[in-house]
């Protein structure tokens, strides 16, 4: 999940050729309508969960995150990116269970092994 259009799309290129399943979304509405429109619970074989903390005014990462834990009933690994350095929207991010956080900019052989140390 993330809300920079260019960005998602990079992301979503660079797992794809790495061989992951991607399913992208830009903020939380979409992630909220994926999950209601998941009635063969596709959201099911989700590993793990990229998510940018910012959302924009729909949302964050977190909200997103719970959005799909709930919906799954799993406590699926997530990785947050931020590029937030303001100390409460950090220890808010550190407090959620099972996740990973990085900070922008962030490489994608960095993320690629957060990906593979968390599924």
């Amino acid at each position: 999940m993330e809300d920079n259009s260019q960005l998602r799309n990079l992301f979503e290129q660079s797992l794809l050729n790495a061989g992951a399943t991607v399913t992208a979304c830009a903020n939380l509405d979409e992630v909220n309508t994926l999950v209601a429109q998941d009635v063969h619970a596709k959201l099911q074989a989700i590993n793990v969960i990229l998510a940018d903390y910012r959302l924009g005014a729909s949302g964050t990462g977190l909200d997103a995150v719970q959005a799909v834990r709930d919906h799954t009933h799993k406590n699926i690994p997530a990785v947050l990116i931020t590029g937030d350095s303001a100390v409460r929207d950090l220890q808010t991010i550190q407090q959620l269970p099972n996740s990973t956080l990085l900070h922008k900019p962030v490489e994608f052989h960095q993320l690629k092994q957060v990906l593979l140390r968390v599924t």
